[in-house]
């Protein structure tokens, strides 16, 4: 038990140090990026005296003079925070599942699995005549996975990702001497083997952006 509650803050620890990390470095790049956009799209901009009376005519003003810029600008402004905890999330969570395949954990997720899915093997399975069937029963279970906060977040999100990518291909339906949870356990284990290797790709690309707007922006009158 205390080597279980070792690992598992190893693992929480990593994945927060990662967490904190791209979304700081994130949210650093985010200001520079609107703080500087902000300032070159604006230092033209003169709507007179109206300007101060609200913001709507200052904001159209910059959309007839610059209207890519202005654009652009609000992309990153709105969406940047977004990206970053969303492809964050994905890198950290596939960080985790290269982390317990090299670790050779994945016993202990099995055991986990087990453990979030008593309450469904004390019941008579239920038969799965169909996808749709299987379907039901795997999205009870994440639902209930993502309810249950005695279980460690991030384990629990390692879990639902690997049901998520479930594959159907060489389930006999219509077996009545199959388990469903039992298949969704097996399987579950199976999807996060095949898991890429975490890539940082996808946030070096949002960095990369931001910066290529802030350069539009700067270069260019549109």
């Amino acid at each position: 038990m205390q080597e279980n509650f070792k690992y598992i803050a190893k693992l929480s620890g990593s994945a927060l140090f990662s967490f904190i990390k791209i979304n700081l470095l994130g949210t650093i790049s985010t200001i520079i990026v609107v703080v500087i956009g902000f300032f070159l799209l604006t230092q033209d901009v003169n709507v007179g005296s109206s300007g101060h009376a609200t913001p709507i005519p200052f904001i159209i003003a910059t959309f007839i003079l610059r209207p890519v810029s202005t654009i652009l600008f609000s992309i990153v402004f709105f969406s940047s925070s977004a990206l970053f905890l969303t492809f964050g999330n994905k890198y950290i969570i596939s960080k985790l599942v290269n982390r317990i395949t090299i670790d050779k954990g994945e016993g202990y997720l099995v055991a986990l699995l087990d453990k979030l899915m008593l309450k469904y093997k004390k019941q008579q399975p239920a038969i799965l005549r169909n996808a749709g069937d299987f379907s039901i029963q795997k999205l009870k279970v994440i639902q209930d996975i993502k309810n249950d906060k005695t279980v460690n977040k991030w384990l629990r999100k390692v879990i639902v990702l690997g049901m998520e990518k479930i594959r159907l291909d060489g389930i006999e339906f219509n077996d009545e001497n199959q388990n469903p949870y039992d298949i969704i356990r097996n399987r579950t284990i199976e999807s996060l083997k095949n898991i890429m290797e975490p890539s940082r790709k996808m946030i070096w690309m949002i960095f990369a952006l931001q910066w290529a707007i802030l350069l539009f922006i700067w270069s260019s009158n549109f």
